[in-house]
């Protein structure tokens, strides 16, 4: 009798977990379509500004109106960015530090073996 209700508790517990994960999946998928759809619109928005607007105008109008597709995004992707950059120095120094430990230098005599003899 244990048995069973531990199977059906755990079959209700992974019933549980996929019906989560699928929902995690379909709330991500809702966020990629709407930031599509806005990309697509800024695109046909640029598109119809250049049609309509031309020359130095244009120009004008898309500073004006597309500087938050610039510095948003410039923002969000400076912090993975610097962390990179530092990672790298950071993992090119202790490399050099590993090869400097265990580098011969022209300072260091060699010992010299003293034989019984000598």
């Amino acid at each position: 009798m244990a048995t069973s209700d531990y199977s059906q508790r755990h079959s209700d517990i992974l019933a549980q977990q996929d019906a989560e994960a699928k929902d995690e999946a379909d709330a991500k998928q809702v966020v990629h379509v709407f930031l599509w759809t806005l990309f697509v619109f800024k695109l046909a928005t640029l598109g119809a500004l250049l049609y309509w607007a031309g020359g130095r105008e244009f120009w004008v109008i898309l500073g004006a109106t597309s500087w938050p597709w610039i510095v948003i995004p410039a923002v969000a992707l400076s912090g993975p960015i610097g962390y990179q950059i530092r990672l790298r120095r950071v993992r090119r120094k202790r490399e050099a530090l590993r090869r400097a430990e265990w580098a011969q230098h022209d300072t260091v005599r060699p010992i010299e073996i003293i034989g019984p003899g000598d």
